[in-house]
């Protein structure tokens, strides 16, 4: 019995103290009007609620409670729809007005504002940031906006250009292949102007025997024969410059191993 009116008690000093005076209640009324015109209407209705209660006096009461639906009526109220770019509805969107926290989920129900232009921004995880800009208008009362979330934003991976892209094993083996060729061409070619040199010398040496004069046909074949010694000489130098260049391609070429790999320590490589 001592315990429950113990706990009346305290339950009746509490009440006492959450209820307001006659002098709180005048406050609140004053201010819930300098409110009203600074069209700060959610704050002017928090407090008509402080003197619209049972403690306030009885004439400030009741004027209270009428401006109460009063501002009730004037306070836009906006409900949020967020879809995504498939049109599903998100509802894990933290909104943002003019810079002050409004809401951290969009359930679908309607949020009071306050009267006037007004930024706000839309926030879901892993998506850009949305911002939108409305004018509300006092006593709107349902409006309703749709605003697209979109897609999160995936990071690509990093294109990697190669600077020192090695030539393929068999691209370069066959250039020396092809360049062995053409030496052994040149060499052939050599030994047969070496050959036709020899003939024509030969032949001019024969005619004229102990001595010619130099109206003697034995000087042309003379001539003929130097002319066919220069090409032979020259074809036998390019023809081993060529094969010492194929042998030196050949055994450069790069391994088909190393070829598939691409890679080497030293290689530079730029990423973007």
């Amino acid at each position: 019995m001592k315990t429950k009116l113990v706990l009346a008690l305290v339950m009746l000093a509490a009440s006492a103290e959450a209820a307001p005076n006659a002098g709180e209640c005048a406050v609140a009324a004053e201010k819930s009007i300098t409110l009203r015109k600074q069209h700060e209407l959610r704050a002017a209705r928090s407090e008509l609620l402080v003197c619209a209660a049972a403690s306030c006096p009885d004439m400030i009461r009741e004027e209270c409670a009428r401006r109460v639906a009063e501002v009730n009526a004037a306070i836009p109220t906006v409900v949020f729809e967020a879809r995504d770019d498939a049109g599903r509805d998100v509802s894990a969107v933290a909104v943002t007005m003019d810079g002050a926290k409004l809401t951290d989920r969009l359930d679908g129900t309607a949020i009071a504002l306050e009267p006037g232009e007004h930024t706000f921004t839309f926030e879901s995880a892993d998506a850009p940031a949305v911002k939108r800009t409305f004018v509300v208008r006092e006593g709107e009362k349902d409006r309703r906006e749709r605003i697209v979330i979109a897609a999160p934003v995936l990071a690509t991976p990093p294109v990697v250009v190669r600077l020192d892209t090695p030539r393929p094993p068999k691209t370069q083996r066959t250039i020396a292949l092809g360049v062995g060729a053409a030496g052994l061409a040149s060499l052939l070619a050599g030994v047969a102007f070496g050959s036709v040199a020899a003939v024509d010398w030969s032949h001019a040496q024969s005619d004229c025997g102990a001595g010619c004069s130099s109206s003697a046909p034995a000087q042309n074949e003379r001539n003929d024969a130097l002319g066919f010694a220069t090409a032979a000489n020259v074809t036998l130098v390019i023809g081993g410059v060529l094969l010492a260049t194929s042998v030196v391609l050949w055994l450069t070429a790069p391994h088909a191993a190393a070829s598939r790999a691409g890679f080497s320590p030293f290689s530079p490589s730029i990423s973007f």
